[in-house]
């Protein structure tokens, strides 16, 4: 076993829009953080431009909910982060080797959903996540039989705990599953009064 960075925090980069945040992300970011044993687990916020950018409430309407909620959570070093807009682009393997020359004496797991799997060989050069990042695959629901056919990765760790200390590889979580989406919370509005008060005050998701 090698260590990737000798004494570097661990932190576990739990990427995706959040737009807007809710409870199941938190719930998914408080499991991160117990099962992989890191010292902080990021809200990585990014914008998906294969959807409407009009549906996106600002970067910083989406950071304010985010702390919003974590009122809630603040027992959990949840950080959150605008690096990949600093980092200046949507791609994930060209985010992450950015945001570790911003962070030096960080060791980053990335975080992705199994929902992924199915189209994440069309990613920009997604070989580069295998081979230089450690990778803890959320279970999402209907996705079992994608993660058990799938054939990317090859190097697989059992116990999650140990991915803090490698420079590669998968391990597949047992997460619970939280069957929940922004776009079904958006619709809805009815999930956090603080947030339903926030969306209405700031005309957001018209």
């Amino acid at each position: 076993m090698s260590l990737r960075r000798r004494n570097a925090k661990n932190v576990a980069l739990f990427g995706g829009s959040f737009n807007p945040p809710h409870h199941g992300h938190f719930q998914m970011a408080q499991f991160l953080y117990q099962a992989l044993d890191v010292d902080e687990v990021w809200f990585l916020f990014s914008t998906n431009t294969d959807k409407d950018l009009r549906v996106y409430a600002s970067l910083e309407h989406r950071m304010e909910m985010a702390r919003i909620l974590n009122a809630r959570y603040n027992a959990f070093p949840f950080i959150f982060s605008d690096a990949q807009y600093r980092a200046g682009t949507h791609i994930t393997s060209e985010a992450l080797p950015k945001i570790e020359k911003m962070y030096p004496d960080h060791h980053f797991i990335w975080a992705m959903g199994t929902d992924n799997l199915p189209h994440f060989h069309l990613w920009e050069d997604y070989e580069t996540l295998i081979k230089n990042y450690p990778i803890a695959l959320l279970k999402r629901p209907s996705y079992s039989d994608v993660l058990e056919s799938s054939t990317l990765f090859q190097k697989f760790h059992e116990d999650p705990k140990t991915l803090k200390d490698q420079k590669n590889g998968v391990c597949i979580l047992d997460n619970p599953t939280v069957d929940i989406s922004s776009t079904h919370i958006r619709t809805a509005l009815k999930y956090c009064p603080e947030i339903t008060e926030y969306i209405a005050q700031n005309s957001l998701y018209k």
